[in-house]
């Protein structure tokens, strides 16, 4: 620690967070840096339920929380963050409530509206870092599109079944690619996409649980400036516990490089 400059600890966040600033790769200084950045994580589900558990116990300053629904009965074998006692209850108001007794140390801001493109502009472009826990394709490109724009790092991830994805996109880059270049857009002429979702597939617990605190880990060594996923698709399956990574490549075609938020 810097003898000459005051910490922006207390001493018992240093104690809290004594492990993590003992492995070398990220001591004191990535601790500050987890401390000094805002996540913005859109979504409160299977997969922004772990992931935000994660982020606030780690140290992130600040906590930007998403999400307009909520809480159903159906929701609680996997969006561990919510309890029985808060059926019916705003999933956000539920998220504060149990984040700010994990981590008091957390600035957490919840957003209890649907992610437009108004209110994204705004939400993103503050945002040190973007983590997409949502669950449709119009806000991933959304989200993507104002994350490449405002040049934020974004990390995206999707579950359903026993089957999970994971990539980064570090935007801070010229050269990155982006969702857009992985999963192109349909065009006019094209049928619209079908998507499945866990009403009608289903989804085992821990599989979102699982791929949520990898977004949290991503999140946590972009922000640190460790190696991450970046332009690389993780493909798990959770059943037979393979996965493989697949490098990811910008498209010069891409939708995205000519859209204009």
């Amino acid at each position: 620690m810097p003898s000459n400059s005051p910490s922006p600890f207390e001493i018992d966040e240093l104690k809290r967070y004594s492990r993590q600033i003992f492995l070398p790769e990220i001591g004191y200084q990535g601790q500050v840096a987890l401390k000094n950045a805002s996540a913005l994580i859109i979504g409160l589900g299977g997969l922004g339920s772990p992931c935000s558990l994660y982020l606030n116990a780690s140290g992130i300053g600040e906590l930007v929380l998403v999400d307009y629904d909520e809480i159903e009965l159906s929701n609680l074998q996997r969006q561990v963050i919510h309890s029985t006692k808060n059926i019916g209850n705003k999933k956000t108001a539920s998220a504060v409530s149990l984040l700010t007794q994990f981590n008091p140390h957390t600035h957490i801001t919840p957003i209890e509206q649907k992610l437009t493109q108004k209110n994204a502009k705004t939400l993103i472009k503050q945002a040190t870092i973007v983590v997409d826990c949502s669950d449709n394709f119009d806000t991933r490109y959304l989200v993507n599109t104002l994350c490449k724009h405002y040049k934020k790092p974004l990390i995206s991830a999707s579950v359903i079944a026993f089957q999970g994805q994971l990539a980064c996109f570090d935007f801070r880059k010229e050269e990155s690619a982006c969702y857009a270049c992985l999963f192109p857009p349909p065009d006019s002429n094209s049928p619209p996409q079908e998507i499945q979702n866990c009403s009608e597939v289903g989804v085992l617990s821990t599989a979102a649980g699982i791929l949520g605190v990898m977004q949290a880990n991503e999140t946590l060594k972009m922000l640190m400036g460790l190696p991450t996923l970046d332009n690389r698709l993780l493909l798990l399956d959770t059943l037979s516990q393979q996965q493989r990574i697949i490098q990811i490549k910008a498209d010069p075609a891409c939708q995205c490089q000519k859209q204009h938020p």
